[in-house]
């Protein structure tokens, strides 16, 4: 018989734990014994009679080993070969760093008896597919957010500079979360790496709007020092030096506005006119206000164009979004802003020529920056999520991930742990993953409990 091991001084807690076993003991064939201190416990598992039993569990309160909690529990683990819980209180001297704890995971008191039964079952079946059996899984489609930290270093009117605490990919795009680019609901950039070095990224925006822009020039503006010389590489990718361009905006008026504005800036440019193109023609940059989707463009303009396209403050879901950045180099929401057209120009082709350079006003920006990665699930409770990616995630990886949120000002960062991983791909080549919710205070699962209702409504909506 193996034992789960309960250190807890709390009548309270003691007897929430007492009920829970009562129930997770008709289908778990261990054995509970609860002690009101660890001094207790190892003197009585350091008896003979206890020399063979096995503790598969042990579920501490944070107050047992509060004077060095890491050293505390990873001997806790090797003396006794077993996992561990940890009960605690939303007390800041915890929470803070609890979430480094080499633990199965964190039980907020007081507890929530459906995810005190289904962590401490999670934790017992470790690394094994878990149905749910406390709470209700819904096997739908939906989509999470997983989140990654890292730092920004420089700020400009078209770009930002980051560390490189994370891979990113040359000519991709990326969703960064900071309160500066907050706008009505979205709280976003998209960001694409244009340039790198041994220890930095530069991002071109990939979509802007005015108040984002002119909060962006607010904070420049507002800022005591400025980085003088600061470099700005612009495309690497971009060998060009002649450019053909193509203005193609509704607005005919504004057709010569762009003409003349790029004329005074550069040199070595020519235009052509979209009603006189005949077949596929050679274009290095497009300038338009015209929705069109890959087969038109492929069917009108040879491979490898550039597009600065200007959109309307029209919402646009995530997906499509990123399948239009495989074409849409650049979106700048109308209305046209002159000064910063030129400066995307000549961050798309450095190697242009400028007839009267502008300088590029830069200041420090050492802020964080919230990195936003989507991840579609097929099955999510308040206890575990479930979906499948082509690659595995390692197990127990601890990951960052929010429930997406139409207004952004309510993403609530939530920890997340990998439970179980397939050891091979599934026919579709495919790796079925299963986290579980880490450190689930009440108000992450107040949250997940509206965040699943609403998914509810949706899916309805749509049956």
């Amino acid at each position: 018989m193996s034992y789960i091991i309960a250190i807890e001084s709390d009548p309270k807690t003691i007897k929430d734990i007492n009920e829970a076993w009562g129930d997770l003991s008709k289908s778990i064939s261990h054995k509970l014994l609860i002690f009101n201190d660890l001094k207790s416990f190892k003197t009585e598992w350091d008896k003979p009679d206890k020399l063979n039993q096995v503790v598969a569990l042990l579920i501490i309160q944070a107050e047992a080993i509060s004077t060095n909690p890491v050293d505390t529990i990873n001997a806790l683990k090797e003396k006794y070969s077993c996992d561990v819980l940890v009960t605690l209180f939303d007390d800041p001297r915890y929470t803070k760093i609890a979430d480094t704890w080499p633990v199965q995971n964190l039980l907020f008191k007081p507890f929530d008896n459906t995810i005190l039964k289904e962590h401490t079952r999670f934790a017992i079946l470790k690394n094994q597919k878990v149905q749910t059996e406390y709470v209700h899984t819904t096997a739908a489609k939906a989509e999470i957010e997983s989140l990654k930290k890292l730092k920004s270093l420089q700020l400009t009117e078209f770009g930002l500079k980051i560390d490189k605490t994370l891979p990113l990919t040359l000519g991709e795009v990326y969703k960064f979360y900071h309160p500066l680019f907050s706008n009505n609901k979205q709280q976003h950039i998209w960001g694409r790496v244009v340039s790198e070095n041994e220890s930095s990224y530069e991002l071109l925006f990939a979509q802007l709007n005015p108040v984002t822009l002119g909060s962006i020039r607010k904070k420049i503006v507002a800022a005591q020092t400025k980085i003088r010389n600061a470099v700005w590489t612009g495309r690497s990718t971009s060998p060009l030096m002649k450019l053909v361009i193509c203005i193609n905006l509704t607005d005919e008026g504004q057709n010569a506005i762009v003409t003349d504005l790029l004329q005074r800036n550069f040199e070595d440019i020519s235009f052509v006119e979209k009603k006189d193109l005949k077949g596929r023609a050679k274009v290095d940059l497009l300038i338009t206000d015209v929705p069109m989707d890959k087969r038109q463009l492929d069917n009108q303009f040879e491979s490898g164009m550039t597009i600065i396209h200007f959109i309307t403050n029209k919402p646009i879901k995530r997906s499509e979004l990123e399948e239009r950045f495989a074409f849409d180099t650049v979106r700048l929401e109308k209305p046209l802003d002159k000064a910063i057209l030129v400066k995307f120009v000549k961050e798309l082709f450095p190697l242009m020529k400028e007839k009267d350079p502008a300088p590029m006003i830069t200041i420090a920006f050492e802020e964080p920056l919230l990195l936003s990665t989507l991840i579609e699930i097929d099955e999510y409770s308040e206890a575990a999520i479930g979906f499948k990616l082509m690659s595995q995630i390692p197990l127990d990886t601890m990951m960052d991930i929010a429930l997406t949120q139409e207004d952004e000002g309510l993403l609530k960062e939530m920890k997340a742990k990998v439970h179980f991983v397939d050891e091979k791909p599934r026919g579709d080549k495919t790796f079925y993953h299963q986290l579980i919710l880490f450190g689930m205070k009440d108000e992450f699962l107040k949250s997940i409990r509206l965040w699943t209702l609403q998914r509810h409504i949706i899916n309805s909506q749509n049956s």
